[in-house]
């Protein structure tokens, strides 16, 4: 599996936008450093050398309703993985894992595509992995797998163990995405809680119920099942 590794990058995800012709379907660019990360709806991603940052490369072409379901395929990797570090993450749908409620990874999908043709998919990781402190503006939401240890992690061994095991749940995933869906219910943030979402530029609130089939988020309000296909969700407190 081809790998290429940084020092320092602006973004893994970008990288692979630029040069996505010459590389390989599958192939990995990893960075120590990112000094222009980003995640969704183009908020900036904090990531330094405690960090896991890597992005992935697809370019086979798939169905657009599995397309859709990515973020969750890399969010159940991604789990997998992790929870072997900490038995309490849990995946905040559509794009980010949990501690506690507070984020320690998050996971961006870009497609490339020229002229309404499809050329490639771009996964993004950023986990937080040996830092103990955070910015202020981010120190009340954002945790790290380490941060309660004494001892720091392998970030490497992490990244070898998220490339085998992407690689695995990617084959099984082409044939048949419910174990996808299975697995993110299983481990699904704020299940019956109330959360907040907009949807046509309203700010509405319901109660989580699960994701279905189609990898939409069920939320429950005045006694309707709504599924929620993107966009942010917050937990009311």
């Amino acid at each position: 599996m081809e790998r290429l590794h940084f020092e320092s990058i602006d973004s893994t995800n970008n990288y692979i936008k630029r040069n996505y012709e010459s590389l390989n379907h599958l192939s990995w660019v990893t960075s120590e450093v990112q000094t222009n990360g980003k995640g969704r709806s183009s908020k900036s991603w904090y990531g330094d050398e405690d960090s896991l940052l890597c992005s992935i490369l697809i370019k086979e072409q798939l169905p657009v309703e599995k397309n859709q379901m990515i973020p969750l395929l890399a969010a159940k990797s991604l789990h997998h993985v992790l929870s072997k570090y900490h038995q309490s993450i849990e995946i905040k749908w559509p794009n980010d894992l949990l501690i506690h409620s507070k984020k320690v990874a998050g996971i961006l999908v870009e497609s490339v595509v020229i002229e309404n043709e499809f050329k490639a998919v771009i996964i993004g990781f950023g986990v937080n992995v040996n830092q103990l402190d955070f910015p202020d503006s981010i120190k009340d939401i954002a945790t790290s797998l380490s941060i309660d240890d004494i001892y720091a992690l392998d970030i490497n061994q992490i990244l070898t163990e998220l490339n085998k095991r992407f690689i695995k749940d990617y084959e099984i995933f082409k044939k048949n995405h419910i174990e996808v869906i299975h697995y993110c219910n299983d481990y699904l943030a704020y299940k019956n809680k109330t959360i907040s979402y907009v949807e046509e530029n309203k700010t509405l609130q319901g109660n989580i119920e699960y994701i279905n089939n189609n990898g939409h988020l069920v939320v429950s309000r005045n006694k309707e099942f709504i599924p929620l296909i993107s966009g942010e969700i917050a937990l009311l407190k």
